[in-house]
């Protein structure tokens, strides 16, 4: 998909109140001055359904308010869309990268802007595509530099690098537990369990099913800024001293080889008990599994039923596969094997989990039971589960087994 761009509408007249938070309504738009750092937030909420389809894509949030009997609209912020939730009244609440304007810009007066206002129906469709129109070149010229993109990953400055001391475990694990979001803290599991805790922004981005890497480097930068902020300790900069290269609270980078988590980092996500702290193992072995087989991927994947992360947007918590396997052992729940018995306890992460209710069947704020709804299967076992659709029931499993002599 190639890269598309959108507006948001915020009507503030109506709405009564700004889309930054804590700010006065009764303030003048020309007085304001608004925290411009990048972050992960969210930033618009929409009953467009479009939303679904924008994943990845840029977004101009544009705010009308009436001030001195004038109708003015203002650019106020620019983000990347990355995730969004559907709450019980279907409305969309979106979330991604990106920052709000120190001074949001007038748009008024701007060439082509009263064409492009018509265009947008007066901004009474709210969310929507502007690429045919001229004004999205105008909007995208508006953007700061640097902008977003300079969260990439470049040429360290290898003596600020040097001087960078990193937070202590301690440092990283309060900061994590206090003040990071569910999604951020699912990528540092995300990282953590590739071999060695280390991935290119493209691995990162395939993993996190984001369009371009892009996305996995905004979310590192976030995460660094985020460190920083909660941490206190200084960042190195970029080469010319011009911003700070927040990734680098997440791990040493290097090409070719992507960002290499530091062992502080690594120590207070076990510490937390937000992963299992063995890595050993391949990176696909130890997460808790979606109810997807490979021929079905690229499906799921377009249709954006699921996100193929470690603890994904149906179930954001590792320990309710850690509770399961607590409960039932390490034995598949299907043909009686024992892991740990076989191989030893070096392997005994080799056991998958089992959704008895296809996590494809079951809605977004499905909240998983470890004991009643999942269930230890041996990969033969899993695979033979879903070689039917639907899939096979556990007694069916266990009968399969049992006429064959297992």
């Amino acid at each position: 998909m190639n890269d598309q761009n959108y507006i948001q509408y915020h009507n503030a007249d109506k709405l009564g109140s700004y889309p930054s938070r804590d700010i006065n309504f009764s303030s003048s738009v020309n007085s304001l001055n608004l925290d411009s750092s990048v972050k992960f937030d969210s930033w618009i909420y929409t009953k467009k359904k479009a939303v679904e389809k924008a994943i990845g894509q840029s977004c101009f949030l544009i705010v009308g308010k009436t001030e001195q009997k004038i109708k003015k609209y203002f650019l106020w912020a620019y983000f990347i869309i990355e995730d969004y939730e559907i709450n019980k009244d279907g409305n969309y609440k979106v979330y991604g990268t990106g920052y709000d304007f120190a001074k949001p810009i007038l748009l008024n007066e701007l060439e082509n802007f009263d064409d492009f206002k018509d265009f947008c129906g007066n901004f009474g469709i709210g969310f929507q595509n502007i690429d045919k129109h001229i004004f999205c070149r105008t909007l995208i010229s508006l953007l700061p530099e640097p902008n977003l993109d300079s969260l990439n990953p470049i040429e360290k400055n290898s003596e600020e690098v040097e001087k960078f001391t990193r937070p202590t475990t301690e440092q990283y694990q309060d900061t994590i537990a206090n003040y990071l979001s569910s999604r951020q803290i699912e990528i540092l599991q995300v990282l953590y369990h590739f071999p060695n805790s280390s991935a290119t922004a493209i691995q990162l981005a395939e993993a996190l099913n984001y369009k371009s890497f892009h996305g996995a480097n905004r979310q590192i930068g976030a995460l660094g800024g985020a460190f920083y902020k909660h941490s206190g300790v200084e960042p190195p900069t970029y080469i010319g001293g011009e911003g700070f290269a927040y990734f680098y609270f997440i791990g040493e980078y290097k090409k070719k080889i992507g960002w290499i988590m530091w062992p502080e980092l690594k120590k207070a996500l076990e510490n937390l008990n937000l992963v299992t702290g063995d890595i050993s193992q391949n990176v696909y072995t130890d997460r808790l599994p979606t109810e997807i087989m490979p021929f079905e991927e690229k499906r799921f994947y377009e249709e954006g039923k699921v996100t193929e992360v470690f603890v994904n947007r149906y179930e954001r918590n590792q320990k309710a596969r850690l509770e399961c396997i607590k409960h039932y052992g390490n034995i598949c729940q299907g043909c009686g094997f024992d892991f740990e018995t076989f191989y030893g306890t070096t392997v005994k992460v080799s056991i998958q989990v089992h959704h008895i209710v296809s996590l494809a069947e079951i809605g977004k704020t499905y909240k998983v039971n470890p004991i009643s709804d999942l269930i230890p299967l041996c990969p033969n076992c899993h695979a033979v589960v879903h070689s039917t659709k639907p899939a096979l029931t556990i007694e069916a499993l266990r009968k399969l087994t049992k006429e064959n002599g297992i």
